[in-house]
């Protein structure tokens, strides 16, 4: 994804003139079967349906500092096999 949510966009721009707070979300990645739109939200995404798939959260720790422009992942983020049913990601 090369933009951020329609959320995070007010949010970043409300904290950067002061209006407002900015409270962290929790982060998760999930494995999706059709493409998010900015529009799209954690309840709107189409997601994996195998048997034992569920979104990965992803905690500060897990993330390098910002740097360049981008942040990058310090582990392998593995999500669980799938033993019944399919997905195309």
């Amino acid at each position: 994804m090369a933009s951020k949510s329609d959320y995070a966009e007010l949010k970043v721009l409300d904290h950067m003139f002061n209006d407002g707070t900015f409270t962290a979300v929790a982060v998760y990645l999930s494995l999706d079967t059709v493409i998010p739109t900015d529009a799209s939200t954690g309840a709107t995404i189409t997601e994996a349906n195998y048997t034992t798939f569920a979104r990965l959260a992803i905690a500060a720790a897990d993330m390098s500092a910002a740097s360049a422009g981008a942040k990058t992942n310090s582990a392998a983020f593995t999500f669980a096999a799938c033993t019944a049913g399919a997905s195309t990601i």
